[in-house]
């Protein structure tokens, strides 16, 4: 999975990178399922509408058969 981070950071702006994708974790992989989660809602909802294309990429590329879940961790904000 580090060369998922790797690639993704490649592909993004430095900037994009550290605001949006940097304070994400990964939080596990159960079966066919990559969990990943933002520290809070708005994080969520601009992964999901900016960058969940490159994530699905990424994904792609480690396995046929997968799915990805984003988790929000804080508050609503």
């Amino acid at each position: 999975m580090p060369e998922s981070v790797t690639a993704c950071s490649e592909r993004l702006d430095p900037d994009l990178f550290l605001d949006t994708i940097q304070p994400c974790r990964l939080e596990g992989i159960e079966s066919n399922t990559l969990i990943i989660s933002a520290p809070d809602q708005k994080s969520k909802k601009r992964l999901i509408q900016q960058y969940l294309g490159l994530f699905e990429e990424l994904a792609r590329g480690q396995k046929n058969d997968y799915r990805i879940r984003i988790l929000a961790r804080g508050k609503n904000t």
